[in-house]
């Protein structure tokens, strides 16, 4: 047999019929022999070493020392009296460390070790038998495998001889324990719970379980043992105060040695002491959430990679699934997250009843609604038999089923689509929305329906064989009603396309090699580059962002996620030639290569790090694009740390819209991390491609409807555009909480660029939202209305004329997944109605429907058929992005900006308009923030400071009297709801100069932009045409002057 093995560095033994033979060196006695000596063993010798699930993937084995193990019991005997008459169970695997727990625990104190056999460890009753038989006293236990434990035990109720239960590996499941201690009290046995990590050697912390600890939000985890100490620290590794929560560190002589052959991972998780005395002392970064009570104990807040954001709001699970155990009958519970069709992430709750009996899940929710925040309460509910068990006892989230409940929460009750149009309605609103069942009476806006997700609709439905108008889905909102317009046609065939068709043939014959396709550029396409070249020192157009993004950077799997989207879409390979040809083009090419610049700041303090990107993102704003050299986008990386990274990206406005930007950097990290799991792309071919939006720009200008829509519309226009105030003091509003933070950034004086960025508050982003859904209409709608109220005010006008950006993508399958600009700014007009805020947001609503059909017809062509100038210097443009929800869902990755969590950190985006108020709504909550953009030559700051202040100040009065006659007060803070005086008796309306009412709101003789002056009685019909006419002459002709109205 000796023969056959290998030859190597070690030594053959035969092992004959008399035992071992020593071989022909040893009988020699030469002293070549090689004996290899007997091994010496140390307190710091490897005692075993155990695997833990890595978050890669890649399982990590801790190299646990004999030192290590031999002081757990040592530093245990503190708080437990354990002997020789103990019968412990092993009931854990040998692959879980707290059978080393068991095992010397027993060994080491004289007791008897019971081994509990597999499939008895996998049947309660068999457990509840050997137990009982063993006469156990010392039972481990994980809380889940407790739950079942506990209810044998209910039913049998046999005599046990326990004097301990020890909780570990999970947190306390609150329920079981509170049943177990009303029929055998706390203290016999006692009940002891254990906060531990295989990586500090099974258990660091002990708490014996009193009665009110059930009671609690979070669980209770004690004291740290004896010799180890225990650090809360922040993010900034500086101790939290009690009650504040942080990452557990733990430090002493149960941190063991590290990751078994992975030093870059043992470095990470096993830090240098900040805080304690003793040098070269080492701590355990637990990645567990804890706090400090006032007594010297800690509360366990569940992982720190377990928390989840929802609706902008962190949440831990473990404290859902706490407050649910409560609920009488609940047996099990487990909270996970999972995103729905769209992407945007959603909690669901897993329930599991008493045997035989089910969970009322409407008194659940509204059980956890009264105890927790809103955005805790999960948004559907599966009840199961039992919640699944891993082999070591903890809940296994992996075979958690896919929700069934039927109809997500809050949706009402659910009728049936009737008839086969309804039915597939009712499907194509499913793919597009995400909820499971959407009934005939349902709202697409209340479901979360907004412009993005009416393509997906109107572009399936057309799929299917079903015509209707686009604005119909506006007007008709409902399955029901929305079928009574629908028309089945035949399907069409599949478009045709040809490269370069859209090509005049004597262009044709010029163009470059390398082309895949070339066509026309779109009207706002040429106006953006025209207003670049014109402006080479404000570059409007020429947009710099920059993020601050929470994930692990890797530049290879990075760039090729790059390289995979550049090959996808073929704008990202476009270039433009605005007078090479007979009429300007755009050029596909078949290969276009995006760099990815990446430097490594990791070294240096962070504000070394933001001067250096903010020195980046300002050379970006001054370096513009050869528009002949695709593609018209860059990218650069600063390494903030080994967890952040600062992602910059310059943009040609004129191929990407914003929807487009941010569907690009969504599928730029979901292929990115794809890749870092080792999974490589498969994304569909595209459907739809930008050249179908040319195609129907080119339709709308040669529609006779349509023009004749915005002749109409635009006929003996208002001017209400904004003037700049001269310098001087401009009034400010009273402070108050209208809103959570703001951002000033202005670039130098030869840019003459400048923008400032508002956090709305909570409240007032949940009202608008409620206000939405009791009128029927989109969030997009109230936001206009403030828009328009606000330049109204400003003007003195109540027939006011600004810019909204409309959407006009194609209504196609994949029009939402196409990259390009697909924008265009609408002159929108309204005669602000004499009524109430909703009258205000139903004709807004109206006007936005109206104008669906004839969005396409770009305002460069309105303004030459009609000659006028540019009829607006105030755009509003609304932004939803929901595509980074599934970005953001993802729990490795987390936007940094301190705003919403979904924005840039700082950016520079300059237009042509003075003014641009946008409004930019979380992705996965209902966070907003409005970003003003301006001119600084052409609007002060002062102004737009107080522009924003009247915007917010309209939003407020909107949610808060939304029946108000909203003409008839200043804006200036948000009122108390008061009684809407009766329309008949009511006195008619003064279009005051906004500077007069607002200087006039506060106190006689106060003084604002336009000097002191005094208010009339809007009762007074002669006053009221005095103002009329001070509007004309006096607001918009000259602002500087002053104003006397005398009652």
């Amino acid at each position: 047999m000796a023969g056959r093995l290998p030859s190597g560095p070690w030594r053959v033994v035969e092992i004959g019929p008399d035992g071992p033979e020593p071989d022909a060196a040893q009988a020699a006695g030469s002293p070549e022999a090689g004996e290899v000596p007997d091994p010496v063993v140390t307190g710091d010798s490897a005692a075993y070493v155990i695997y833990t699930s890595g978050s890669t993937g890649r399982p990590k084995g801790v190299t646990v020392t004999h030192r290590n193990a031999a002081r757990l019991f040592a530093s245990a005997a503190r708080d437990f009296r354990f002997g020789p008459d103990d019968v412990w169970s092993m009931f854990h695997s040998m692959s879980f460390d707290v059978c080393v727990w068991e095992t010397w625990g027993a060994l080491s104190t004289g007791g008897r070790l019971v081994v509990v056999p597999y499939w008895v460890s996998r049947s309660p009753e068999d457990l509840y038998a050997l137990v009982r038989d063993a006469q156990v006293t010392v039972f481990s236990q994980t809380p889940s495998a407790f739950v079942q434990f506990e209810a044998v035990d209910a039913r049998l109720r046999d005599p046990l001889r326990l004097r301990y239960v020890i909780f570990a590996g999970e947190a306390l499941e609150r329920g079981s324990v509170r049943r177990w201690t009303q029929r055998h009290g706390a203290d016999h046995p006692r009940l002891v719970n254990m906060y531990g990590i295989t990586e500090t050697t099974v258990h660091d912390t002990f708490r014996e379980i009193v009665p009110d600890d059930l009671d609690r939000a979070l669980t209770q985890i004690g004291r740290p043992l004896a010799d180890l100490a225990i650090h809360v620290l922040d993010r900034y590794l500086r101790p939290c105060p009690v009650g504040v929560t942080g990452e557990m560190y733990v430090g002493g002589p149960g941190v063991a040695r590290g990751y078994l052959g992975q030093p870059g991972l043992t470095a990470g998780r096993f830090v240098a002491d900040p805080v304690g005395a003793e040098p070269g002392a080492r701590l355990y970064r637990s990645g567990d959430l804890a706090r400090w009570r006032p007594d010297g104990t800690l509360e366990y807040a569940g992982r720190a990679d377990s928390q989840v954001k929802i609706r902008g709001f962190r949440v831990e699970l473990t404290e859902i699934e706490a407050t649910a155990h409560q609920f009488p009958g609940v047996t099990g519970a487990a909270v996970t997250i999972r995103p729905d069709d769209a992407g945007a992430p959603q909690l669901i709750a897993y329930v599991a009843g008493e045997a035989g009996s089910a969970v009322p899940v409407a008194d659940l929710r509204q059980w956890l609604a009264d105890r927790l925040p809103d955005y805790m309460v999960p948004a559907r509910f599966v009840e199961l038999a039992a919640i699944p068990l891993t082999p070591s006892g903890k809940t296994d989230h992996r075979r958690l089923p896919d929700p069934d409940e039927a109809r997500p929460a809050g949706s009402g009750d659910y009728v049936a689509p009737q008839g086969p149009v309804e039915r597939r309605l009712a499907e194509i609103w499913v793919e597009a929305l995400g909820p499971v069942q959407v009934g005939r009476h349902d709202n697409f806006f209340h479901l979360g329906g907004d412009s993005i997700r009416s393509i997906r609709v109107l572009g399936a439905a057309r799929a299917s064989g079903i015509s209707f108008a686009l604005q119909e889905l506006f007007h008709r909102p409902t399955v029901a009603e929305l079928a009574t317009v629908c028309t089945v046609v035949d399907l069409p065939d599949a478009p045709v396309r040809r490269p370069f068709e859209l090509v005049a043939a004597a262009d044709r014959a010029h163009l470059p090699d390398g082309l895949v396709d070339a066509y026309p550029m779109t009207a706002l396409q040429v106006g953006m580059v025209y207003e670049m070249t014109r402006d080479l020192e404000r570059l409007p157009y020429h947009n710099v962002d920059s993020m601050k993004v929470r994930a692990p950077f890797e530049a290879d799997a990075f760039t090729r996620a790059v390289v995979h989207v550049v090959r996808r879409h073929p704008i990202l390979r476009t270039a433009l030639s605005l007078t090479d040809y007979s009429e300007p083009l755009q050029l596909v090419h078949a290969e276009a290569v995006l760099p990815v610049g990446v430097d490594d700041l990791r070294d240096l303090d962070e504000a070394a790090q933001d001067e250096i990107v903010r020195s980046y993102l300002e050379h970006q704003r001054v370096t513009p694009f050869d528009h002949d050299r695709p593609p018209l986008l860059r990218m650069h990386v600063h390494r903030r740390s080994d967890e952040v990274f600062q992602w910059t990206l310059t943009e040609h406005h004129a191929v990407f819209d914003g929807w487009s930007l941010h569907s690009t950097l969504s599928e730029i990290m979901r292929v990115y991390q794809g890749l870092r799991a080792g999974v490589e792309p498969t994304d569909p071919p595209l459907s739809a491609q930008y050249r179908d939006f040319v195609e129907l720009e080119r339709a709308a200008l040669t529609s006779a409807e349509t023009e004749q829509f915005w002749r109409e519309r635009l006929a003996d226009p208002p001017d209400t555009r904004l003037l700049r105030w001269p310098d001087g003091p401009v009034p400010e509003l009273p402070a108050e909480s209208r809103f959570t933070g703001e951002w000033w950034y202005a670039t130098d004086a030869r840019q003459r660029y400048g923008s400032v960025e508002t956090v709305l508050s909570p409240e007032l982003c949940t009202a608008l939202r409620e206000l939405a859904t009791r009128c029927g209409a989109s969030l997009k709608t109230l936001f206009v209305a403030a828009c328009l109220r606000t330049v109204g005010y400003a003007t003195g006008a109540t027939d006011v004329l600004v810019g909204v950006t409309a959407n006009g993508r194609p209504e196609e399958r994949g029009g939402d997944d196409v990259r390009g600009l697909f924008l265009n700014t609408l002159p929108f007009r309204l005669v602000l109605p004499d009524g109430r805020w909703t009258d205000l947001i139903a004709e807004v609503f109206a006007a936005e429907r109206d104008m669906l059909p004839h969005r396409r017809f770009p305002m460069a062509e309105m303004q030459r058929r009609l000659g006028m100038d540019q009829p607006v210097n105030v755009n509003f443009v609304y932004n939803h992005f929901h595509v980074m929800a599934e970005m953001l869902s993802d729990r490795g990755t987390e936007i940094l900006d301190g705003k919403i969590g979904s924005f840039s950190t700082v950016r520079a985006e300059p237009t042509n308009f003075p003014l641009n108020i946008g409004v930019v709504r979380d992705p996965v909550s209902d966070r907003v923030l409005l970003a003003m953009d301006f001119h600084t030559d052409a609007v002060r700051a002062e102004q737009v400071r107080l522009l924003r202040d009247w915007f917010v100040a309209a939003l407020w009065d909107m949610v808060t009297a939304p029946d108000r006659h909203y003409l008839r007060g200043p804006l200036t803070t948000a009122p108390a709801p008061t009684p809407s005086p009766d329309p008949a008796t009511a006195p008619a309306p003064t279009a005051a100069p906004a500077p007069v009412e607002a200087s006039a709101a506060g106190s006689p003789g106060a003084t604002g932009p336009a000097g002191p002056v005094a208010w009339t009685d809007p009762a007074d019909a002669g006053a009221g045409e005095l103002v009329h006419e001070l509007v004309g002459r006096w607001v918009v002709g000259s602002p500087g002057a002053v104003a006397v109205v005398c009652g």
